[in-house]
């Protein structure tokens, strides 16, 4: 399908023409739409040769018209058709000036990207020609013929393109949507492999999603009545669309949101990792989600203001799923609808909530029943009779989750349909009524000792972590495989997972059995502490492989977690020194900064000088790469904590303490208190008795510091000295991470310096591929930052605006707010 995008002078011409008109980019004016409606309408008739009352325009009115406001357009026909007042093409006119239909592709939406200050974004040919000739611009004169696609002979015709997508919201888009491929999101993955029954709540939810009027919208049922189900294949449906192809609602954000720890897809089971039960957990899941996980702050008030500053610019479909679970409910309603326009809000809950426009889930009706029961039952490999299939339905009441445990327990212990309508009985809870029965078949096993030892585990595991902590390898995959045809656990490649609903239930009937579980948790415990302790640094700050701990970090975090909850300092102490270099490099500042308050605090009552020390070094570091004001003026009483507590001490270890005060002291921009640290350090380092290379190492960071002071402060020419001697050091001793460093440092140099613009191009081919190869996000960001400041001096605009808008969006998603505002500020100028 060709698509055109504005050319930069093109966005110029606009802006003249739409002043001339008194037009502007607001949903309330319809103007635009209105005349390039009427103008395609035209263009149509004559192209096609069709009068002003053919009946073609009613026959294919669906294919060339989209109807506003959530009307049914057999009404708006049979409405056109009725009426006596003029001919049909000045009746369709007179129902487009009222705002009541557009033209296919002709929305608020292609308006808003077509007229766009800030970015270009490509729309379809037909409305960028027809929003062209509406503002009596040449389309030629406005087209950039480098980045437009086009087909050669395509047609001028109402109906040969499909309709340009209705959202609920604001076609403005948040400043990064131009550097993003795919929408922001967090939704759990899809596991079934077919969609059976609840089409026409499918379809209702879709709509209800197009329809800017209804923001709010709540799916209600009983428990495994499928709420999340529906609500999570309506928001893949608008993720997975084409939004230049389909008429689905499309957005720039889908949030996931869950009070429970329970997540059905179809004939599938998929885990949410994390349960938010309150506001405050609801805000992280927004920030993570659009990358912005650094944004929390610790006032109610400025997180609100950060979370709708976040989304006003966005298009978001935010997810409350289980909302009567939610611990501050009443918060997090009023939170909801104090919610920017540019929000539609979906929640699931049992309960009947006034919220907005309601979808009532009960039961799937017989036919759509019986259809997922014989999904289920054939790939179960079960053979059932015909009131088998009555029966089953009658017992679960059509609940998709009770077919679904009904089919697995048929499949594992072939029960027959008599015995099984004894035992379904329905409870209040469905999930006890899916569980309690194959669990007390368990009971007294080693499958119902390996089902309660996984609920441990927050997530996946490996076959090792389990036979570690709950069997031994030669009961284990009796009892996995067992538990597996139950439906009570599942396989992923080498790695086993339980449905969060099976998880809650483990846990609970885990609590029957303190002395197990006591033994078990202690396994847990030392299993975690073994395999993370590789990890453990001297120089934490270093590159280091973390592939291996990625995939356990949620594991492990529940296990330090629950060590904090038990008041089990010397684990989490441990555990600390074993990942922080984890948590620095994959920017998990917000439990990073969690553990050190408690470890700071637990250490303080213990007297734990040396712990002391360093929670307060490592939070001091923490909050100067984030750089927020009122965190920096924190770290100089912070520094002052930590030198009182090394006052005296070996001056190998005062030597490290003045080099990282120097380092506070640069990001607050207290260049004279850095060179006197600087200067300090040089004296001490001539006293220590230190080997080498560890002196040169020393050396290079001292001159790494100063340069930087230089820099910071204009005197290009000893900066770029300094980095030069620290390179030839760093060099030598194959220190390759702060050699790429100092290669940025030397490309800013050029750069800001009036260098060579060759040299600094060098320089960049030079370190940047590395920083990409060894995954470092903070210095691939610098780098982008510097590529931005290169284009720009060359007069490379487009470039320079694709490697600004990069180097924002990274910093954004790593917290570093002061380079955040460096880089809008470059932009808007």
């Amino acid at each position: 399908m060709p698509t055109f995008r504005v050319s930069e002078q093109g966005q110029a011409n606009i802006k003249q023409a739409m002043a001339e008109k008194g037009w502007t980019v607001k949903e309330e004016d319809s103007r635009p739409l209105k005349q390039a409606s009427k103008f395609l309408v035209q263009q149509h008739a004559a192209a096609n040769q069709w009068s002003d009352n053919d009946p073609r325009w009613l026959k294919d009115f669906e294919l060339l018209f989209r109807v506003e406001k959530h009307q049914d357009i057999n009404k708006i026909k049979t409405l056109i058709a009725k009426s006596k007042q003029g001919s049909l093409v000045e009746r369709i006119e007179q129902l487009i000036e009222a705002g009541d239909i557009f033209a296919k592709n002709i929305s608020y939406g292609t308006w808003s990207r077509f007229a766009s200050q800030k970015k270009r974004e490509p729309i379809r040919e037909r409305a960028f020609k027809a929003y062209c000739h509406s503002l009596n611009l040449n389309w030629q004169e406005i087209v950039d013929r480098n980045e437009s696609q086009t087909v050669e002979g395509s047609q001028s015709q109402l109906s040969n393109t499909s309709p340009t997508p209705t959202t609920a919201d604001s076609r403005t888009s948040a400043p990064s949507s131009s550097a993003r491929s795919h929408p922001y999101h967090n939704l759990p993955v899809r596991y079934h492999t077919a969609w059976i029954g609840r089409d026409k709540e499918l379809t209702q939810l879709l709509e209800l999603f197009c329809d800017r009027a209804r923001r709010y919208i709540s799916v209600e049922g009983i428990g495994g009545a499928g709420k999340t189900s529906l609500v999570l294949e309506a928001a893949y449906r608008c993720l997975e669309a084409n939004p230049e192809t389909s008429d689905r609602a499309i957005f720039d954000a889908i949030v996931f949101t869950s009070a429970k720890q329970q997540q059905l897809i179809g004939n599938y089971i998929l885990q949410r990792p994390w349960q938010e039960r309150t506001l405050n957990d609801i805000f992280r899941a927004i920030l993570r989600t659009l990358e912005r996980p650094n944004f929390i702050a610790t006032d109610v008030q400025q997180q609100l203001e950060c979370i709708r500053s976040c989304l006003q610019t966005l298009r978001t479909l935010l997810i409350v799923d289980n909302l009567e679970t939610l611990e501050d409910q009443k918060a997090v309603l009023a939170f909801l609808y104090e919610l920017p326009p540019t929000v539609k809000v979906v929640i699931t809950t049992r309960e009947r909530e006034a919220f907005g426009t309601s979808i009532h889930l009960e039961g799937l009706p017989l036919d759509e029943a019986m259809c997922l029961i014989e999904h289920h039952a054939e790939e179960q490999s079960v053979q059932l009779k015909p009131e088998q299939f009555q029966t089953i339905y009658q017992r679960t009441s059509g609940l998709p989750l009770g077919i679904v445990y009904a089919i697995g327990q048929l499949s594992v212990y072939g029960v027959s349909t008599d015995v099984l309508a004894t035992r379904l009985q329905l409870k209040s809870d469905l999930a006890q009524y899916c569980f309690e029965d194959s669990v007390q078949r368990l009971r007294g096993q080693l499958a119902h000792r390996l089902l309660i030892g996984l609920a441990l585990f927050a997530k996946s595991a490996s076959r090792e972590a389990i036979t570690q902590i709950t069997l031994p390898a030669a009961d284990c995959l009796n009892a996995l495989a067992q538990l597996y045809q139950l439906r009570l656990v599942m396989q992923r490649e080498e790695r086993y997972d339980m449905h969060p609903l099976t998880r809650e239930y483990a846990r609970a009937e885990l609590e029957a059995y303190p002395e197990f579980e006591q033994q078990a948790r202690e396994r847990w415990v030392n299993w975690y502490l073994k395999i993370s302790q590789p990890y453990e640094q001297d120089n934490w700050r270093q590159w280091y492989d973390y592939k291996d701990l990625e995939q356990e970090w949620e594991n492990l975090q529940a296990v330090v977690d629950w060590c904090i909850h038990q008041n089990r300092y010397e684990p989490v102490k441990t555990f600390w020194r074993h990942v922080k270099g984890y948590t620095y490099v994959h920017g998990h500042w917000h439990e990073r900064l969690a553990w050190i308050d408690w470890l700071l605090q637990a250490a303080q009552q213990r007297q734990d000088k040396s712990m002391m020390a360093e929670a307060l070094s490592d939070k001091g570091w923490t909050l100067t790469l984030m750089r927020k004001p009122e965190q920096l003026a924190e770290v100089d009483a912070l520094f002052e904590q930590v030198s009182h507590l090394h006052q005296g001490e070996d001056p190998l270890l005062q030597l490290e303490l003045t080099i990282e005060g120097a380092v506070w002291s640069i990001h607050q921009r207290k260049f004279d208190r850095t060179r006197q640290r600087l200067e300090r350090g040089k004296n001490l380092l001539k006293q220590v008795p230190i080997e080498e290379p560890k002196r040169v190492y020393q050396e290079i960071r001292i001159d790494y510091y100063e340069a930087e002071v230089w820099f910071r402060t204009g005197d290009f020419a000893q900066a770029k000295l300094l980095y030069q001697k620290a390179l030839t050091q760093a060099q030598a001793i194959q220190w390759q991470q702060v050699e790429v460093y100092i290669l940025n440092w030397l490309v800013d140099v050029e750069l800001a310096g009036g260098g060579n613009l060759e040299e600094a191009e060098r320089l960049l081919k030079i370190g940047m591929p590395i920083a990409l190869a060894r995954h470092d996000r903070r210095s691939i960001t610098f780098y982008k930052r510097s590529q931005a400041h290169l284009e720009k001096l060359r007069g490379n605009l487009a470039q320079f605006r694709h490697w600004a808008i990069e180097a924002k969006d990274d910093f954004e998603s790593l917290g570093m707010l002061a380079e955040v505002q460096e880089m809008q500020s470059w932009l808007e100028a």
